[in-house]
């Protein structure tokens, strides 16, 4: 468009074309800005950005220059010069710029967003700069975003929390990483194994955390062989308690930068040591023990003999930890005690005992998002299922829950293992209407903790009852199609993921509302990645009258099954109640009948039930998502996009849903509008 050099494109109906585009977008009131001087000849590109406001018939110029500040709102994937080695964009301004990136082609699978690329040849680029550009989104959501060349990447000021796992897929050298003034709360870089990496990072020599929300002394960092510079100040650190292992590689790195201790911090299970300048609390191989055999009677000897007065001391130090001991076991008596009726005496168990694969606690993804478990409050139990608990929480004066182990479950290492790949799975999804992952915290294996955002109206079967109860039901128009689309929004990212991700156990119990009665998707327990070579899915998972017919069979299986199951929860929104078993349809026969029914549904003979009341447009599509071929079914997105066309055209019309203003038709090739 512009002859090798950059351009910023603009549409807007509110001015004419300026004339520098192609006649193909001018034809479409698009103008186009080519950034001329400063990107030609060049091995560097560099951008100052600002988020572009309402213009109104504001002219635009043909050309603009390397000193001109861009007003945009998205960067498309730049396609660079095969020359070109560094690329700096900077938004302009106190806050980070609130811009989107775009692909430049638009046919490339699922999340992959490059930033950059070359229309011919290999790419060069080795340095990615971005500064001042609010990335919290994208560093979640995107995958394979910078060159597998790039060797420098500065991601500074830029609103970053976390990173979805495939954020850096393709690196594999990076030398220098700057994620400076940002809000992570672990360092990305590095594995608890000695001399051992387990991610993109194992070539870092320099490292810059600087002014995140660290805090606990990221030792792992010092097991990248590599590693000579590490800045961690301005960070929420306050126990520097490090082993002489770490303290000798922080005394061997070419520079450091920490905080210090407070002035208050004690030291007394080793010994105070400097290196560049700073304070550290070094233990093992510098702590003097005390022998348990003959020389500790010498000891006590010396004491009273050296007077009454430091005896005192000694038996008031016993008794202050025996009294700190006593207060711990009541502050913490009436969770133990909530354990302890349900499930023995499970609690003294020995988790030193398990051996977990070490794969998993070295999972990088694992690693970034560990929390501190000592700044992690656990409150009342809010829900007991068949593997796990969850419970109000608060971390950091945030609300959270905390999902943990049964500890009837948690003795050995398949259901930790288990439990881990959930938290793996639920750490790099990133979506409006999936339950939000906060972090992952524990002090041993018996209390691992899944922590996420805390959702004020619990799970939708029980705010269903809870209207139907009190004689206030929610209606489709005013709530229950936007908890449906909200519903069918989380499947659609799920399923347009690479690899799709099913989640295999959709039902009301699995979907949890915010105050505003907004719906997201939880529970990841027992989802699972589908790569196109894959040939065949387990079967027999789900709560039972939630499966599909073809896993009930035994048959291969795909996100089709999500969609099964959505129907099934389609009839608890219209009916408040439970599919199959519910106020009409009781029963005393339990497991017989339950054998009936899904033999029934395997056959495509039974469906769930719907009110008499149910919005003809709610029918057509539940009927369509219960086909029982699974290739008639629609696809997540479509019924996104049906849901949607339904909420707005309700929300033109002043009657109500069963007014006729929203249906869909079946058909053999699946749904229409």
């Amino acid at each position: 468009m512009c002859y090798g050099v950059p351009s910023v494109q603009r549409r807007t109906d509110e001015s004419s074309p300026n004339g520098g585009c192609p006649e193909i977008y001018t034809a479409v009131n698009a103008s186009c800005s080519c950034l001329t001087t400063g990107y030609s000849d060049t091995d560097t590109w560099e951008f100052h950005i600002t988020l572009r406001t309402d213009e109104g018939s504001e002219s635009y110029p043909t050309t603009l220059t390397s000193s001109d500040v861009l007003a945009i709102d998205s960067i498309r994937t730049l396609i660079v010069p095969s020359n070109l080695t560094a690329l700096r964009i900077r938004g302009e301004g106190t806050y980070p710029q609130t811009i989107t990136f775009v692909p430049q082609d638009q046919s490339l699978p699922g999340s992959t967003l490059p930033v950059a690329d070359v229309e011919d040849g290999s790419i060069a680029i080795t340095t990615v700069s971005l500064e001042n550009i609010d990335m919290s989104s994208i560093t979640q959501t995107a995958s394979t975003f910078y060159p597998s060349t790039t060797l420098n990447i500065t991601l500074r000021n830029c609103n970053v929390i976390k990173f979805g796992y495939d954020f850096f897929d393709g690196l594999d050298s990076v030398q220098y990483l700057d994620m400076s003034s940002n809000h992570l709360t672990a360092a990305y870089v590095g594995s608890s194994i000695a001399h051992s990496c387990a991610n993109q990072f194992c070539a870092v020599e320099v490292l810059n955390l600087t002014n995140n929300s660290i805090s606990t002394f990221p030792s792992v960092v010092f097991n990248v062989d590599n590693l000579q510079e590490l800045y961690i100040a301005k960070n929420d650190i306050i126990d520097f308690n490090i082993s002489s292992t770490v303290f000798s590689a922080i005394q061997a790195l070419a520079a450091f930068d920490s905080d210090i201790p407070d002035e208050s911090a004690t030291c007394t299970d080793g010994t105070w040591q400097t290196a560049h300048n700073r304070k550290f609390c070094v233990t093992d191989g510098t702590t003097t023990t005390t022998d348990t055999s003959g020389g500790s009677n010498s000891l006590v000897i010396g004491l009273v003999a050296g007077g009454g007065a430091v005896v005192i001391v000694v038996v008031a130090l016993v008794a202050w930890r025996y009294f700190l001991r006593k207060k711990d076991r009541r502050m913490s008596s009436s969770k133990n005690d909530f354990y302890s009726q349900e499930f023995g005496d499970t609690l003294d168990f020995d988790d030193t005992q398990v051996q977990v694969d070490p794969v998993f606690l070295n999972d990088p993804v694992i690693i970034t998002n560990r929390l501190d478990h000592k700044l992690l409050k656990m409150g009342k139990c809010l829900s007991k299922g068949g593997f796990g608990l969850v419970f109000m929480g608060e971390y950091k004066g945030r609300r959270v829950a905390i999902k943990k182990i049964r500890p009837d479950r948690s003795v050995t290492a398949a259901e930790i293992e288990m439990f881990l790949k959930e938290i793996i799975m639920m750490a790099v999804l990133y979506h409006p209407r999936i339950v939000e992952f906060v972090g992952v915290a524990w002090d041993n294996l018996r209390h691992l903790s899944a922590v996420t955002e805390f959702m004020d109206n619990g799970d939708l079967r029980d705010v269903l009852y809870g209207y139907k109860s009190k004689g206030e039901r929610l209606s489709w128009e005013s709530h229950k199609a936007t908890i449906a689309l909200h519903i069918a929004e989380a499947l659609s990212y799920l399923h347009g993921l690479k690899p799709k991700i099913i989640h295999r156990d959709l039902k009301s119990k699995n979907v949890l509302l915010n105050m505003y009665l907004e719906a997201k998707l939880s529970d990841f327990g027992i989802a699972r990645m589908r790569y196109l070579v894959e040939t065949h899915m387990t079967a027999g998972v789900g709560t039972s009258f939630w499966i599909a017919p073809e896993v009930l069979l035994g048959r291969d299986y795909d996100e089709a099954a999500d969609i099964y199951s959505f129907g099934v929860v389609l009839s608890e929104i219209d009916t408040d109640d439970y599919p199959f078993w519910n106020d009409k349809n009781k029963s005393n026969r339990g497991k017989i009948q339950e054998a009936e029914i899904l033999s029934l549904v395997a056959e495509g003979k039974k469906r769930p039930s719907f009110s008499e009341d149910c919005p003809k447009a709610i029918l057509d599509l539940a009927d369509c998502c219960l086909h029982n071929n699974p290739e008639n079914r629609p696809t997540a997105a479509e019924i996104v996009v049906i849901l949607e066309h339904m909420i707005h055209a309700s929300e033109r019309s002043s009657s109500s849903l069963q007014s006729g203003v929203w249906s869909v038709t079946t058909s053999d090739e699946g749904i229409t509008e």
